[in-house]
């Protein structure tokens, strides 16, 4: 499992959580409102609003907990740039070509992963710099696009969901946070680049 996918994991286990804390401020604040206290210590009333204060104290602390998290998995995507959000960079329309809506998100990352490459096909790139090849916010990367990534790479590391066999094993990971088009992945954008000439 990669971190990113660890993170979003993570993430999901404090948001249900604060949904729980949630629920039970209200089933306690019910108890309290209409005089029927059915938790040890709700029917002593400083009790139950102290139990319901330190539920909000805790309830605002996991809050803070998930944007910590969520910064970090902002960070761990590339989305260094605050503005990042914002300010999208514009599609490099002359070697992506407006990438059509049809195209799957495996065909998008591979247009986009190929006009970083380079004319040879040969440049290092980014998962940064592929979402903003394509004009990504963090967020649409994060929603649709880097699991997919994740299962072109040639060294998969598993989690990730399948891509189309013309897809698989087209990246290849360079060093930490930089990528290439393995030998697969270069011809591959040829083909593409072909087919858009032709």
């Amino acid at each position: 499992m990669s971190s990113t996918q660890r993170l979003e994991l993570e993430l999901d286990l404090l948001e249900k959580k604060k949904a729980a804390m949630n629920s039970d401020l209200k089933y306690k604040e019910r108890q309290h409102n209409s005089s029927m206290p059915v938790d040890e210590g709700m029917s002593d009333p400083s009790v139950a609003v102290l139990v319901m204060s330190s539920l909000v104290r805790d309830r605002d602390r996991l809050t803070a907990e998930i944007a910590e998290k969520k910064l970090e998995l902002y960070d761990l995507l590339g989305g260094n740039d605050p503005a990042a959000e914002h300010d999208k960079p514009d599609l490099n329309l002359e070697n992506t070509a407006a990438l059509p809506t049809q195209m799957t998100h495996a065909e998008q990352i591979l247009q986009a992963a190929a006009a970083l490459a380079g004319s040879d096909r040969a440049g290092l790139f980014s998962r940064k710099q592929v979402r903003e090849q394509l004009g990504l916010s963090p967020h649409d990367w994060q929603s649709g696009y880097t699991a997919i990534f994740q299962s072109m790479r040639d060294d998969h590391p598993g989690g990730a969901p399948q891509v189309s066999g013309k897809y698989k094993n087209v990246l290849h990971r360079e060093g930490p946070g930089q990528y290439q088009l393995n030998a697969r992945g270069r011809r591959l954008a040829d083909e593409f680049k072909a087919d858009s000439t032709g």
